[in-house]
């Protein structure tokens, strides 16, 4: 199986989780495969920065997000949680 085809099937049992809203769908197929940034994110979503904050702290709150300090100790990376229960993938 190639990268595209896992990213299609990721695509089809994320959006078919009742547990997540669009917006928490899209940033975890973002964040799978590597750590990004808060500014990352609000570019990929198109969304301004606050509001890109209140998103990520809430998906760190229910576990879909793990957050780390970078080594510049200014930045939080975010990744998938892929061990959460609730991702049912």
């Amino acid at each position: 199986m190639n990268d595209s085809d896992f990213d299609l099937i990721l695509i089809k049992k994320l959006a078919l989780n009742n547990n997540l809203s669009k917006s928490e769908m899209n940033v975890i197929f973002f964040c799978w495969h590597s750590q990004k940034t808060s500014h990352d994110v609000a570019e990929y979503l198109k969304w301004a920065s606050p509001n890109v904050a209140r998103l990520l702290l809430a998906m760190v709150n229910k576990g879909f997000l793990q957050r780390q300090l970078a080594d510049d100790k200014k930045t939080y990376l975010y990744s998938v949680n892929k061990s959460n229960p609730l991702l049912e993938i």
